[in-house]
């Protein structure tokens, strides 16, 4: 932001801008400029858009206003905007409104990376880490060679189940009226439950002896052509579809 740059000491800051003959008592103080430090350091600088003291530039262009649409059209030129333009986090700038129906930029917001919002000590509130969607898994043993026959994992919250029936690997969408029942049907380990929901969750199992299978204990009578027939279980099953 013109001779100041984040990551400058407070010394640096001072001197510059006693050269400038700006202050920097506050946002919405006397000058219009605030800058936060941690650790000795500048970590956050933010000025009114309309600031008095200088002529402010974006992208490389002296703002010729400060409406939204200009201060939009600029970012684009830099940055890949996000849903929220104002918030384009991944640059280290935010754009603040006085109300949220103004259709003119109040302020911008220079930070270092965490230090998006800050604690009275300069501290970083960092977010709350993003916790990975919950995924359940099972694994079904064949019952011809006690190896395991296929693996499912669901992710309920995504409604989908995951089924590695080794060497494929089947990926299916669980309506979400079925996700609850998929869910118990994989923490109690039950093949039988899985195809009661949809034959199609559970593809090792065969429904007519109630076993499951690896895939090298199916036969399928066209080779290669598995949507041909229904495949047949060591015992001559045919499995329904």
């Amino acid at each position: 932001m013109g001779p100041l740059r984040l990551g400058m000491t407070k010394e640096e800051v001072e001197r510059v801008c006693q050269e400038h003959r700006i202050g920097h008592s506050g946002a919405t103080g006397p000058d219009g400029l605030q800058v936060d430090f941690h650790a000795g350091r500048a970590t956050r600088i933010e000025i009114l858009a309309e600031y008095p003291f200088a002529r402010l530039s974006l992208a490389g262009q002296v703002l010729p206003d400060v409406s939204d649409e200009t201060i939009r059209r600029l970012l684009a030129k830099i940055i890949p905007l996000p849903g929220n333009w104002t918030e384009p986090e991944a640059s280290g700038l935010a754009v603040f409104h006085w109300e949220l129906s103004d259709t003119f930029v109040f302020s911008f917001r220079l930070f270092l990376p965490g230090y998006r919002t800050i604690r009275e000590d300069g501290t970083p509130v960092l977010p709350a880490p993003v916790r990975p969607p919950r995924r359940v898994s099972a694994s079904f043993s064949c019952d011809a060679c006690a190896r395991t026959a296929a693996v499912a994992t669901t992710t309920p919250s995504m409604g989908l189940l995951d089924i590695d029936w080794s060497p494929a690997r089947l990926e299916e969408v669980v309506p979400f009226a079925q996700r609850q029942r998929v869910l118990q049907a994989v923490k109690a380990a039950s093949p039988a439950a899985l195809f009661a929901v949809n034959e199609a969750f559970a593809p090792f199992y065969c429904p007519a002896c109630q076993k499951s299978y690896c895939r090298e204990h199916w036969r399928f009578e066209a080779a290669g052509s598995e949507d041909a027939a229904p495949p047949l279980c060591p015992r001559g099953h045919h499995r329904t579809r």
